[in-house]
């Protein structure tokens, strides 16, 4: 063995996998974000393994209680937004060192980010739909894009913040009713700059003009939202949710209501184990090209292939894994199916150990 292969080893067998939490231990990986995984259990999986693990809270890092170095970070997202911001501090400040994240920075910010998923898809070559990612419905209206499109708000999940717009009429209307409103003293405020101000002069500013600081501070203080413009897939009665977990597939089928366009929340689930193999290859491919121990993933049929809608490396629903007849496995040249219910903590640890393996026996 090359000494630098050895040592890159030798180092990855001491590197220790930090876990990071919230208050109390709370880790959101369940199928309500309110519960916890039971990262106790996780963390005896990992070290059965033989990995060293060492648990903190983010604010732990946050007040300097602990120094975080030299060490593989797995650490948990979160629905609750004020709490999502202060995790992402504290991760960007972790990934400013020697440590290995997992997830990646980048798939954080993928997290209830649908926009940042689009730029981060177009990025890795991750096979998609044609789409584009604007701040306001000025910008979705400039689009070139062929109607009808969906509209999508860029924090939504289970279907939510996601619509059909026919036309460019449709679009303006449903992208004007998803920004948010106006509050009353920002109305009245602009009411009084726009009627009630006499006009004035600044020396140091000649082309200042009470009508021109009217229409920017209008610009400046009516809110936006940004939204993913996304093609549409006519005719379609179903897409697939695959759960990556190292190199176990767990599949499963989700249908469209009649008369709808999403599969997304319809909880139409079939966990048939008569999976296509393409479907397996594409999201093989797809994870391949993420580096993450897991992934969740809505693929759909599209022309003579497949597109990944959305993906998530955290905080997934876990029903393939719960409720499927079992996983896919690639063997060789060909996929094996498994059959057997999963257990959602131990197969993050399997995951988990076996994605730290190939990290450590990367060539330095």
């Amino acid at each position: 063995m090359p000494l630098r292969t050895y040592i890159r080893e030798m180092r990855n067998a001491m590197t220790p996998l930090v876990v990071l939490t919230e208050e109390g231990g709370f880790f959101g990986q369940t199928r309500r974000p309110w519960v916890s995984l039971d990262i106790g259990t996780l963390c005896r999986h990992v070290e059965r393994a033989g990995r060293e693990v060492r648990r903190f809270t983010f604010q732990d890092v946050a007040t300097r209680a602990v120094d975080i170095h030299d060490s593989a970070v797995f650490y948990a997202f979160s629905q609750k937004e004020n709490t999502r911001r202060y995790i992402t501090d504290v991760v960007w400040h972790l990934a400013h060192g020697s440590n290995l994240l997992i997830p990646s920075f980048d798939l954080l910010m993928c997290h209830e980010n649908k926009g940042y998923q689009e730029l981060f898809r177009r990025q890795r070559g991750l096979p998609g739909l044609r789409s584009a990612y604007v701040v306001d419905s000025r910008q979705a209206a400039g689009l070139d894009m062929s109607f009808p499109l969906v509209v999508k708000t860029v924090d939504g999940s289970n279907s939510d913040g996601v619509f059909l717009a026919r036309n460019r009429s449709d679009l303006l209307r449903i992208a004007g009713r998803l920004e948010p409103r106006v509050g009353i003293l920002a109305r009245c405020d602009l009411i009084r700059r726009k009627y009630f101000r006499r006009p004035r002069t600044y020396r140091d500013y000649p082309e200042y003009t009470t009508r021109q600081d009217y229409l920017q501070y209008r610009e400046f203080v009516v809110p936006r939202r940004r939204l993913v413009v996304q093609e549409f897939i006519p005719g379609l009665e179903y897409d697939f949710r695959v759960l990556a977990m190292g190199d176990r597939y767990f599949v499963m089928r989700r249908r469209v209501v009649s008369g709808d366009f999403r599969a997304s929340g319809t909880k139409l689930f079939d966990f048939d184990s008569d999976v296509p193999i393409p479907l397996l290859d594409f999201a093989r491919a797809a994870h391949s090209k993420v580096d993450a121990p897991f992934l969740s993933m809505d693929i759909c049929p599209h022309g003579d292939g497949w597109a990944l809608l959305e993906f998530q490396a955290l905080h997934f629903g876990v029903s393939a894994l719960k409720r499927g007849r079992g996983c896919f496995m690639r063997a060789g040249e060909r996929w094996q199916f498994t059959a057997g219910v999963g257990d959602v903590e131990a197969e993050m640890a399997r995951a988990l150990v076996a994605h730290l393996a190939a990290a450590g026996s990367t060539p330095a």
